[in-house]
């Protein structure tokens, strides 16, 4: 494998796992000797099942990481605006920026039932207090002196600082798997992430996305097309199969308007699991017995599996619909080995494919 001749094109970020943070660090430090463009944390007070039940805080944690490397991109994969007023996300994230020297990606959406609602916190026009949210922090980071009169969150006359290091402001990426929030992403977003498409679902979304920042008189370019995925890869494509079954049935389960316009039937009777979503002993019972009715060719459809080269030609079918990042969940059938092979084998060739 030769060196990259320039720039590539399309760019990778990796999840580091939920605990602990021994592991955590191990993950970073390896990712920054590898070509991989950056590592990522999810933000959840409950992590997605069937992931330990056991999360640490992203920030403080990816603080530790920023200490600790000086190359890799530290995102968040996601946060939302629910559990933080705005200003104090800002601040946070402003922080994170500084210690790290300018690599942060805040990655932000509209939430979900299973971090809100066993604690209390209101949940409701979610995607009116997203859209707020980036509106205030973008003013926090680019202005002296903020006034803000919404329908959550008002300010007036106030000031933060100090600014982050990346100028005009570190990236905002929004996590958008509906009209609203796609039409959010054209008009105030710098990348757009998504799960469990398929590439030609993919291709229509990134679409939509690109029509409302045209209308909003921004240009596609200011945008980056991000694939979020679980993956599963081995050099035994079987055992890589039987990982993500589960899993990715789950995640299917939990988004059932994309297995809808995949065209097959929703098992759930909701539109969005997300607003049911509590990890419960009882829930969980119910989802099993859903992810019961949920098709493997769904899975095969939306999820990055099998070996190495299974998986990269997965991934190219992704670019060639406008993909331009990959954010991988590598899971098993070991998922420190498929981490290393992620790292190690897919990236590389990718990068110098896509130079």
């Amino acid at each position: 494998m030769t060196g990259e001749r320039s720039e590539s094109k399309v760019k990778f970020g990796a999840f580091i796992p939920y605990y602990p943070l021994e592991t955590c660090s191990l993950a970073a430090t390896f990712a920054e000797k590898t070509k991989l463009d950056s590592v990522w944390m999810a933000d959840h007070l409950v992590p997605n099942p069937p992931a330990p039940p056991e999360a640490l805080d992203p920030w403080t944690t990816l603080t530790v990481v920023a200490t600790q490397t000086k190359r890799l991109k530290l995102g968040t994969g996601v946060t939302d605006p629910h559990r933080r007023h705005p200003a104090s996300l800002a601040q946070t994230a402003t922080t994170l920026d500084i210690v790290s020297n300018g690599r942060l990606i805040l990655g932000i959406g509209a939430g979900e039932a299973m971090n809100l609602n066993p604690f209390g916190i209101p949940w409701d026009r979610p995607v009116t207090r997203l859209k707020e949210a980036v509106e205030v922090i973008k003013k926090l980071w680019t202005e002296e002196t903020v006034s803000y009169n919404g329908v959550y969150f008002k300010l007036d006359r106030a000031t933060l600082l100090p600014k982050p290091v990346q100028k005009p402001h570190p990236p905002i990426w929004i996590a958008a798997n509906s009209p609203r929030t796609r039409k959010l992403v054209g008009q105030l977003a710098d990348g757009w992430l998504d799960f469990d498409l398929s590439p030609e679902m993919f291709r229509e979304d990134l679409a939509d996305i690109q029509n409302w920042a045209k209308k909003a008189g921004r240009t596609s370019e200011e945008i980056v097309p991000a694939y979020f995925s679980l993956m599963a890869v081995s050099n035994d494509g079987e055992a890589a199969r039987k990982a993500i079954e589960f899993p990715a049935k789950i995640f299917l389960s939990a988004f059932p308007r994309n297995l809808e316009r995949l065209g097959f039937k929703n098992p759930t009777g909701y539109a969005n699991v997300l607003d049911k979503f509590v990890v419960t002993p009882e829930f969980m019972k119910q989802l099993l017995e859903v992810v019961k009715e949920v098709p493997f060719e769904a899975v095969e459809k939306c999820f990055i599996f099998g070996t190495p080269d299974e998986c990269i030609s997965k991934l190219e079918k992704f670019v060639k619909v406008g993909a331009r990042f990959f954010l991988m969940a590598t899971i098993g059938p070991d998922a420190r080995s498929a981490f290393y092979i992620y790292l190690t084998r897919i990236v590389p060739y990718l990068k110098e494919t896509y130079a």
